[in-house]
């Protein structure tokens, strides 16, 4: 991607990436000779004075052959998506589509990012929707040049962290551990122990 292109530009390049290319048919008949039309459903958000009616738009396909109406399209996350917008967070998809530009799984997108893997994969599927400063990094993230710092800082990271591990000098107990026998022996002792204050000279 061009170093110039707008947010708008690179979402939209990113979306058609994920697109389906394949050729939609009738699941009665199989016919491929299908219309189509958008039909928007109207819905609430929020509780009591917060709440506010958002818009969700259904695509539903008609079959010329058979005449049946069906939609491919999953109303719980289009209504998902129309409350991202509505907030003026990233959709699920564009989640998706900014690790996915990269080519990078979940794990290696949570290492570079420090985006934890269950928040990253939950916003994914819309199971949950990342608050404003997640999704001010997932923006800037859009940017191949800014994954490219964060890529160098993490290299950088180990190689430092690899130096100090040769000159770490191992842990030693300073404690021995109690056996078991010696507990029950010690034990009634330890239930006679009482610790009084010492007042303290003014």
């Amino acid at each position: 991607m061009n170093k110039t292109s707008s947010y708008g530009e690179i979402m939209k390049q990113l979306l058609d990436n994920l697109s389906d290319s394949h050729q939609l048919n009738c699941p009665a008949c199989s016919s491929n000779d299908l219309s189509s039309e958008t039909i928007d459903e109207e819905f609430q958000y929020g509780d009591k004075d917060d709440a506010v009616m958002l818009l969700a738009s259904i695509r539903v396909y008609h079959c010329i052959a058979c005449g049946l109406s069906f939609t491919i399209e999953d109303s719980s996350g289009l209504k998902h998506e129309a409350v991202c917008r509505h907030l003026g967070v990233l959709t699920p998809t564009e989640v998706r589509g900014v690790r996915d530009q990269y080519k990078l799984s979940q794990n290696e997108f949570s290492d570079i990012s420090k985006i934890g893997k269950a928040s990253l994969a939950r916003w994914e599927t819309g199971v949950l929707i990342q608050n404003q400063a997640n999704d001010s990094l997932l923006y800037l993230l859009s940017f191949p040049d800014n994954v490219s710092r964060l890529k160098e800082r993490t290299h950088l990271r180990n190689v430092c962290s690899t130096v100090l591990k040769s000159n770490v000098t191992p842990f030693l107990r300073k404690f021995r551990t109690i056996p078991a026998d010696e507990i029950a022996r010690l034990q009634p002792e330890a239930d006679r122990f009482e610790l009084f204050p010492i007042p303290m000279n003014n």
